[in-house]
């Protein structure tokens, strides 16, 4: 069995190209940048999705990375 470990959370969608906000739960946030897949766990399914981009965008206190995932 795979482990799985939680890395962000999504915030809010961003603009109208299926873009989230994802608040990082991770020590080093560069690593969305290389992200090519994510699972999204609902609580009742887990949903893999395709990142076909992801940046990093500042914010006054923290910097969000915002993946926008194909599907």
């Amino acid at each position: 069995m795979t482990e799985l470990y939680q890395v962000g959370a999504i915030t809010q969608t961003h603009g109208i190209r299926g873009e989230v906000k994802v608040f990082p739960m991770t020590d080093d946030v560069s690593r969305f940048k290389n992200m090519k897949e994510l699972i999204l766990d609902t609580g009742k399914e887990q949903i893999v999705l395709e990142v076909t981009s992801a940046y990093l965008q500042r914010e006054p206190r923290s910097e969000v990375p915002l993946p926008a995932p194909d599907g």
